[in-house]
């Protein structure tokens, strides 16, 4: 018919020259077994074409770059948006706001339209000069202050125009800043001959250098106002030691009232993965929001034991600790240093000598004690168990995995898991709320805010970010995920939640009259978020446009209003159309269930699992069977299964220990020898991996060619 997708001769992979005519504005479901074909006909013929046809139409010369598919003919294919397996990464540094772009809206939001807030209550200013002339004489009385006025900013304009300018007006010293943040990267030059415009941020001319002898001081006075009318004035106050405080009046607000100095918002700033020098994130983690800590609980389970008794769960070895460096002489020390007896039970000690056997001496030195009490040799440095675990974990070997065990990825005491630092960014609000604690909002809870905050205040560009922010909010609670935090680590999410991320961003465009291209939307969602995504196929076929989805699940396949079936087997048995019509009804296959009567002794047990939605729960998994966790996407499966029963079983298996940072205790484990994880982690797709490479059959072949040489 006229207006529907024609695909003639379609050759790509397995497919076998396969012709096939695809309606528009219907919901089309490709089904078939895996490696039959769906991928293939969807994403390298249909995809392939429209993204050939798109380049081209941007740019000739970028279209011819891309190959076409291995088809005859594709006829009647509008725009199209894929929604594939790849695309999400998951790392520390990638977020669920960064990632749909909500990251991005907040920020647009604070820094065009929100305000500056200092921590006493009153709003940080633009000072003029009496306000400049009392923050002065507050904070650096007596000392000596250079006064500039910044001539240009970046983007900068030709620097010859502008040294030429300089020159005519007197000012022979010009000073070059290569960076906002900091006087380190500051020189003064002569000329702007051999200067770098891609590195320059600001050019600024010395005034002169007067001493803050108070706010009535004449001589300043005359300075600032000079320099407040060529420019900002730029103020650097002499600290000693040849450092000096820099105030730029445009980068700098000034608080009215405490005289706190606070920086003005810009991009770089509200963002965690800027460049350091720039970024406002925080420097404990690095922007991270965790970092990697010694669990105390792990190092010392049970602190009703004493030294002598063993309450570091460490192996020795010959009177130290097992691939730490640490002899336990020089432990016996430190009790000795603090008057405290090895013998006396850990909860006992008090803390400034737990903080000493656990964090290290500094730069004090301890002298060794025998196990008879008696002092031995002379004084050396001691760094501590914990600083020596932390030193180790950091290598690579067997003293490296060993001393992991006992590091736990814990939020960051400093930004308190927001990721910048409190010190830079709390200022910075919209509509009453600071940034950081927008963040730190779940979805639902961040729709709810937006919508109650001064709409009908709101300018126009402030509407369109909002909006924009709104509609992405409203995807994310239409495919289930309005539990999720703004600020939520990709790496933390599980795979059925990763899915409904990449379906949500992909609808949010609100294109209509296109063809959405889906790759097994139901791959590990729960049956109850199925249904909200046959919906949502519905939503953006009623828009005008066409739902084409590769997956073999029946109830997506119900909602379908027509089925294309590819098989009969996979790889070259497949390639070929079996069935294309209506869509139909299809019962789901029933299986068969027996039930594993166990003992209580072969089961492992696991009480107190806290890890994001985990609140303290107990759970007993039997051994000797297939054991299966469900539950709706996002209720904990991966969560306790991946987060707290694998390492909980693997920290038992390398050093015996029963409590971790994720769970208080754990039993039965040792029924177990060996623990595999097999996750949703891609296992790499690139041009020189193969299935060989990757079950690391070429090594065992490799190694007969090598003997028979």
């Amino acid at each position: 018919m006229s207006g529907d997708i024609l695909v003639a001769g379609a050759r790509h992979n397995n497919l076998r020259s396969i012709d096939l005519t695809l309606p528009r504005h219907r919901i089309i479901v490709v089904a078939g077994v895996s490696g039959s074909g769906k991928s293939s006909l969807l994403f390298g013929t249909l995809a392939a074409e429209a993204a050939v046809r798109h380049e081209t139409f941007v740019s000739s010369r970028r279209g011819a770059f891309l190959l076409r598919p291995d088809c005859d003919q594709v006829r009647g294919l509008p725009f199209c948006v894929t929604v594939s397996q790849r695309g999400l990464h998951r790392t520390s540094r990638s977020t669920v706001g960064t990632f749909t772009g909500l990251h991005e809206a907040l920020r647009r939001l604070t820094i065009d339209h929100g305000e500056v807030g200092c921590s006493c209550g009153a709003t940080p200013v633009r000072p003029d000069v009496e306000l400049l002339l009392r923050h002065l004489a507050e904070l650096h009385p007596r000392r000596d202050a250079e006064v500039l006025a910044v001539a240009a900013r970046e983007p900068l304009p030709s620097l010859a125009q502008l040294e030429r300018q300089l020159l005519e007006a007197g000012f022979a010293e010009i000073l070059v800043q290569e960076l906002p943040w900091g006087p380190r990267r500051s020189r003064r030059v002569r000329g702007l001959g051999r200067a770098d415009v891609n590195k320059l941020h600001s050019i600024a001319v010395a005034l002169g250098s007067r001493r803050v002898q108070g706010s009535s001081s004449s001589e300043l006075r005359q300075l600032l106002c000079r320099a407040f009318e060529l420019g900002d004035p730029l103020i650097r106050i002499a600290t000693g030691s040849k450092g000096h405080h820099e105030l730029d009046l445009g980068i700098h607000l000034v608080c009215p009232d405490c005289q706190r100095v606070v920086g003005r918002p810009v991009d770089s700033l509200l963002s965690f993965n800027s460049a350091p020098e720039r970024s406002g994130r925080c420097t404990a983690c690095e922007g991270t929001g965790h970092i990697d800590m010694v669990d105390i609980q792990a190092l010392v389970p049970d602190e009703s034991l004493s030294f002598e008794q063993g309450c570091f769960a460490l192996r020795t070895s010959r009177g130290s600790f097992e691939h730490l460096r640490i002899r336990q002489d020089l432990v016996r020390g430190v009790f000795g240093l603090y008057g405290e007896a090895a013998s006396a039970p850990f909860a006992h000690l008090n803390a400034e000598s737990r903080d000493a056997i656990l964090n290290g001496l500094g730069d004090k030195r301890v002298q060794p004690v025998d196990e008879t009490g008696r002092k031995s040799g002379s004084k050396v440095r001691y760094d501590g168990v914990v600083g020596a675990l932390q030193k180790r974990a950091g290598d690579a070997g067997t003293a490296g995995d060993y001393a992991r065990t006992f590091v736990s990825r814990q939020t960051c005491p400093t930004c308190d898991g927001s990721r910048f630092d409190p010190q830079s960014v709390s200022w910075y609000r919209y509509r009453g709320t600071r940034f950081t604690d927008l963040l730190l909002c779940s979805v639902e809870a961040l729709k709810e805010r937006l919508l109650q905050r001064g709409v009908g205040e709101a300018t126009e560009p402030e509407r369109l970010w909002r909006s924009a922010g709104l509609h992405m909010l409203e995807s994310l609670s239409m495919v289930g995920l309005g539990y999720l935090g703004v600020n939520r680590s990709s790496a933390t999410l599980s795979g059925g939640e990763l899915q409904r991320l990449k379906i949500a961003v992909g609808v949010n465009n609100g294109v209509s009259r296109s063809c959405y291209i889906l790759d097994e939307p139901s791959l590990g969602l729960h049956a109850v978020d199925i249904d909200a995504l046959c919906d949502l196929f519905a939503q953006l076929r009623n828009r005008g446009n066409t739902v084409i989805i590769a997956d073999h699940d029946p109830r997506i396949s119900a909602c379908a209003e027509m089925t294309v079936s590819l098989g009969p087997g996979p790889g070259a048995d497949g390639g070929r159309v079996l069935r294309a019509g209506a869509g139909q009804q299809r019962e789901a296959t029933q299986y068969s269930r027996r039930r594993l009567e166990l003992g209580a002794e072969r089961s492992i047990r696991i009480r107190g699992a806290r890890l994001h939605n985990l609140d303290g729960i107990d759970v007993v998994v039997p051994l000797g069977g297939l054991v299966a966790i469900t539950g709706v996407s996002g209720s904990g499966k991966s969560n306790f299964a991946h987060g707290v029963l694998f390492p909980a079983v693997q920290a038992f298996l390398k050093s015996a220990r029963s409590g971790g940072p994720t769970w208080e205790a754990l039993s039965g484990a040792e029924h177990v020898q060996r623990i595999e994880r097999v996750g949703q982690s891609p296992i790499g797709r690139s041009s020189a991996s193969a299935v060989a490479t990757y079950l690391g059959i070429y090594d065992a072949i490799r190694e007969q060619f090598a003997a028979t040489a």
